[in-house]
């Protein structure tokens, strides 16, 4: 029977479509097999050796138990494809929230990295800022010590103000004092070591030391050291200094041309300078620098020497009067 139905089949293809009803139903295949133009004239069933009445039941009950057959494998395998759907569709979702809670985690860590960028900014800020208020409060007690030292100071100078107030009146007892022992009428007259000549007073020291340290002792004798103007003023000191050596008041430490400590301009007389002076020799072994400062030899003519070298001074300055 089944090789008939196959030979059958093969030769009207057909018969494809077909409905039923399962679990209790019956099936009905005659209306889809005769929808879809299943044979129906005897002259065919009888090429094929087959009745009518018996072929359609077979056709019937055969498609019946294909389909059983069929859809038992459906059911037997219909939970686990769905069980992999379920499972598929779980590890998509789960991917799903992953990513976002992976992004999610990200964007809280750069959030983090950045509060933590910020709290390191304002550490150096604060940081800064104490450091700022340590040096403000260093340069208050600064201040304030300045402040104090410096009304120190202040009542130095009007002490030293009234010293020397009192040392001009004491200065002019002793002219007065001189002036009548030596019964003079001048009206002038030096401190104690110092020399008169004309209207100034002139000190040869018995101490050395170098230009600039001579020209500073001087001022603060209210002196300075000696300028020489005249040919009286030459002979006077030049007979005092023989044959000893003095710094005078002579440079071209300051703009390389030859100028008086008050910085009048001096005027080149080669008689009062020794042979071949000035000559700002380097070769001295004093440091760098050459020769600036003038001073009188011991034959009382002008030369220039380094600086630093220490030697005795003349100091000037104008006479008391009584």
């Amino acid at each position: 029977m089944e090789e008939i139905l196959q030979r059958y089949l093969c030769y009207n293809s057909h018969a494809r479509s077909y409905t039923w009803k399962f679990d209790g139903a019956i099936l009905d295949m005659s209306a889809t097999l005769m929808e879809n133009g299943v044979p129906d004239d005897d002259q065919e069933l009888d090429q094929l050796g087959l009745d009518r009445d018996t072929f359609i039941p077979a056709v019937l009950l055969h498609f019946n138990d294909d389909l059983v057959s069929r859809w038992s494998f459906f059911r037997r395998w219909l939970p686990a494809v769905l069980m992999a759907a379920a499972v598929l569709v779980l590890i998509v979702v789960m991917a799903v929230t992953s990513a976002k809670a992976s992004n999610r985690l990200w964007s809280s860590e750069q959030k983090v990295s950045d509060l933590g960028d910020l709290v390191n900014s304002l550490k150096a800020s604060l940081q800064q800022t104490e450091e700022s208020v340590k040096e403000t409060q260093q340069l208050q007690l600064d201040v304030k010590n300045n402040k104090d030292h410096l009304t120190s100071v202040m009542e130095s100078l009007k002490q030293l103000s009234v010293l020397k107030s009192l040392s001009r009146n004491v200065a002019s007892l002793k002219c007065s004092l001189q002036l009548i022992i030596n019964n003079s009428s001048s009206g002038q007259c030096c401190p104690l070591d110092w020399i008169s000549f004309g209207s100034n007073c002139y000190h040869f020291s018995t101490e050395f030391l170098s230009w600039n340290k001579s020209k500073d002792w001087c001022e603060n004798q209210d002196a300075h050291l000696v300028i020489l103007n005249s040919d009286q003023e030459w002979d006077f000191v030049t007979k005092h200094s023989i044959p000893g050596a003095y710094w005078v008041g002579l440079t071209d430490g300051r703009t390389g041309r030859w100028e008086w400590v008050n910085q009048t301009p001096y005027r080149m007389e080669r008689r009062r300078w020794s042979p071949g002076q000035p000559d700002s020799w380097t070769g001295h072994g004093f440091g760098a620098g050459d020769e600036d400062c003038a001073h009188l030899n011991s034959h009382g003519w002008l030369n220039d020497l380094h600086c630093n070298i220490q030697l005795n001074f003349i100091c000037q300055k104008r006479s008391s009067h009584s």
